[in-house]
């Protein structure tokens, strides 16, 4: 997905006329820049610094929350497939402050996502775009400026297998903020043989999952959070 626009800030208002259009076809709602329908998969945008570059980068000023793909500027993308399934998270709210009421669809001032899911505690990735032999799974930083802290966390989101492939599992990677409010800072994929706990970090040979279910503790609870 690319926006080169003269001003980068213009991404969502730009596409406000043409998202206004498709919300009455639809009969869906949009927030800043993903659809409700389509809103779980929607998150999964990545940006490929290793493949395309020049690296991305948060928006600043203030211009999106950290789930929409307007947050960054860079060369975004989805995942090659769109044959997701898997209910690893229920969507409790989504909202959305524009900057105009007069263009609601437009530019916004701040947002939220309110989700029930499970996450998983991992140690900072050491190693970006998956390049590795044993290193488990492929972490997308949406800006690697960002990756400083020492804990993150895995939200999974949805499976995805591709025909002659194993399975994949997808999801957000999240810095906490506050309280229960977390940053979304990049996407996760990994294979049913590695282990998410090591997302981006060299596997013990110990480590050997059976299946995507088994690449983390099911037995995790469920926590609701703000991601923002």
């Amino acid at each position: 997905m690319r926006c080169d626009l003269t001003k980068p800030e213009d991404k969502l208002v730009a596409l406000s006329g043409t998202a206004m259009e498709m919300q009455s076809i639809l009969n869906d709602e949009y927030f800043a820049g993903l659809w409700r329908g389509y809103f779980i998969p929607g998150l999964l945008w990545y940006v490929d610094g290793w493949t395309f570059g020049p690296k991305s980068c948060r928006a600043q000023p203030y211009r999106a929350p950290s789930w929409s793909w307007a947050s960054v500027d860079g060369y975004v993308d989805y995942a090659l497939t769109s044959d997701f399934y898997g209910d690893f998270v229920d969507i409790l709210d989504v909202q959305i402050t524009p900057a105009n009421s007069a263009n609601a669809l437009g530019q916004v001032i701040s947002g939220f996502v309110k989700v029930l899911g499970q996450l998983i505690e991992i140690a900072a990735p050491e190693v970006f775009y998956g390049t590795g032999i044993s290193i488990s799974g492929c972490f997308y930083p949406d800006d690697e400026a960002e990756i400083v802290g020492e804990t993150y966390y895995c939200l999974p989101l949805k499976i995805s297998q591709v025909p002659g492939c194993s399975e994949s599992l997808y999801g957000l990677v999240l810095e906490l903020v506050s309280g229960y409010e977390y940053k979304r800072v990049g996407v996760f994929k990994i294979d049913e043989d590695e282990r998410l706990e090591y997302l981006g970090r060299e596997t013990p040979t110990s480590s050997v999952s059976r299946g995507v279910g088994l690449c983390f503790d099911q037995a995790i609870n469920k926590q609701t959070l703000v991601i923002v």
